[in-house]
């Protein structure tokens, strides 16, 4: 299980690629992580990539 507390969501939509389903959340471009992509299906997986400024 997991629990995100997500704020400043930019947009949110849903997506369907070669048998998947996805939904992409996009943050603003000056976020250190702008997108996480949770897939739903065949498989539950989420990315999201976090590029530090330090």
């Amino acid at each position: 299980m997991i629990d995100l507390d997500l704020q400043g969501v930019r947009t949110a939509s849903a997506e369907h690629l070669k048998g998947r389903e996805l939904l992409r959340v996009d943050f603003p471009d000056s976020s250190p992580a702008p997108t996480l992509w949770l897939q739903m299906k065949p498989d539950v997986a989420i990315a999201w990539s976090y590029n530090s400024t330090d």
